[in-house]
């Protein structure tokens, strides 16, 4: 029997599934890390996530009960991030996570540099931090090695370097690497990288997904007790590893993660970008990702969980019976936001407050105000004429009935939330598909099985209509004093 790994690096835990050719998930083992921020800079090491992957992989090996040599292939996902390889496969400056925003002021100056209109053009991203290329130029900056000495990867990608040997990107991630990726030829792109006055030398091959990075090293073999004949894909950035796992394949197909950032995606042809989001290659040639993305979700929740010593479970069985809409209107912006606002001195606030208000009152307006920016985000995407025809939810919020109940009803459209393992997941069906057993992506979505469907309450929807409108006045307001 042959076996398959997925590794996903993601923002809050490592983890790690053995599958098996039927695609049995055989065993699931993780590690839990936390990514800090403060003052805007976020860094870590990406040996770390590489060492506890390598920890995973070993467990499922042991309590899988099976030998290395029945290991096919092994693919890794990873959350957005930059990081620098010098000679000697060494790492010369921190990893920069996608948390990291220093190098906003060096993406504004880049627009002064290169018309905004023709940057957009060409890589279908507008000049922002949170993309890793503007992370580079910032940390590059700082780094005494020679430029052509310096390899940029991210951290799913150091861990493909680190047990093959092989410097590689895939497409989904490279495209994040904005301003370098030029999505109409599908390779970086020489003038900008001249613009930015990088060696080419530091941009690593770049390769489908699925596509073979390289086998286990020698020295891996070794001191991992693998086998050489391993196969290691060329990877994926992780929102689009859950997307494959979730088959979220198709146009008009879109995904919300209820994670501690929520993530929006939708799927389309690549006949219609915008600058107000984040756009990317899907895993599958000839499919395109538009992103939007608000820093807060989960993390708004924990937070008021733990400001009033209350369990979210106990919250969320607290508001089932309450009337609603809620009357008060959460703006949950604490920390900024990005696509498709776009405005990192945002911050949250609270309207419509009065002495009749208790805790729950808060908690609902928080859940709420997710809903909110989710509507928002798909009038945007309306607006360019892409038409969202479903959602399938994943993250760990995704589990709240009440809160994804409110989002239906908020946004008008219906949920799925899938029997999933996440990226994780996603990233064994690349292993398996590079090794030939899957023909087809399109396989996934007749193993995939739905765990709940959330179906929205029109009247609700309609209600909730009144508020919304003024959830955008808020914004606009909000956004006008930033700039007043």
């Amino acid at each position: 029997m042959k076996y398959y790994i997925g590794i996903d690096i993601g923002s809050t835990s490592t983890k790690g599934i053995l599958m098996d050719r039927d695609r049995n998930i055989i065993k699931k083992d993780s590690r839990i890390h936390e990514l800090k921020v403060v003052d805007g800079r976020s860094e870590t090491w990406a040996e770390h996530f590489f060492q506890e992957s390598m920890e995973i992989i070993g467990e499922l090996i042991q309590k899988g009960n099976i030998f290395p040599g029945d290991i096919e292939a092994i693919s890794f996902s990873g959350f957005e991030s930059v990081s620098f390889v010098g000679r000697e496969g060494m790492e010369v400056h921190p990893t920069m996570t996608y948390l990291d925003s220093r190098s906003e002021p060096l993406a504004t100056e880049f627009t002064k540099l290169m018309d905004p209109e023709e940057l957009f053009f060409k890589t279908k991203n507008r000049a922002s931090s949170i993309f890793e290329g503007y992370k580079a130029m910032y940390a590059v900056k700082r780094i005494r090695v020679p430029l052509k000495q310096i390899k940029l990867l991210d951290v799913a990608h150091y861990s493909i370097f680190r047990l093959t040997g092989k410097y590689v990107l895939d497409h989904t991630s490279a495209m994040l690497f904005a301003p370098f990726y030029n999505p109409s030829i599908s390779d970086w792109d020489q003038e900008i990288i001249e613009v930015a006055n990088l060696d080419p030398c530091m941009f690593p091959d770049i390769m489908e997904s699925y596509e073979i990075a390289g086998t286990v090293s020698k020295d891996s073999s070794e001191k991992f007790n693998l086998s050489k004949n391993t196969i290691v894909t060329a990877g994926a950035q992780d929102a689009y590893a859950s997307l494959l796992a979730d088959g979220v394949l198709d146009n008009g197909e879109s995904s919300f993660i209820y994670a501690t950032s929520g993530v929006y995606d939708v799927v389309h042809d690549g006949t219609r970008f915008d600058h107000i989001f984040a756009n990317t290659r899907h895993i599958i040639p000839g499919r395109y990702v538009s992103e939007a993305a608000m820093y807060n979700a989960g993390s708004l929740l924990n937070w008021f969980g733990k400001i009033t010593r209350k369990n979210l479970s106990r919250l969320d069985s607290a508001i089932e019976d309450k009337n609603r809409p809620g009357k008060i209107i959460s703006l949950p912006f604490f920390t900024g936001e990005r696509a498709p606002i776009w405005n990192n001195k945002l911050r949250g606030s609270f309207f419509n407050v009065d002495f009749s208000d208790n805790i729950y009152d808060f908690y609902l307006s928080l859940m709420e105000g997710v809903g909110y920016w989710l509507r928002y985000t798909i009038e945007k995407f309306n607006s360019i004429d892409i038409f969202p025809k479903s959602i399938v939810a994943g993250g760990g919020g995704s589990k709240s009935n009440i809160w994804t109940q409110i989002v239906s009803d908020i946004v008008g459209l219906p949920q799925e939330i899938k029997v999933s393992e996440g990226a994780a997941q996603g990233d064994a069906f690349i292993s398996l598909y590079s090794s030939g057993g899957m023909n087809s992506f399109n396989e996934i979505k007749d193993f995939t099985k739905i765990r709940k469907k959330v179906t929205p309450n029109q009247k609700l929807n309609e209600a909730y209509g009144e508020n919304f409108n003024l959830f955008k006045k808020l914004l606009d307001i909000s956004i006008s004093e930033i700039y007043s």
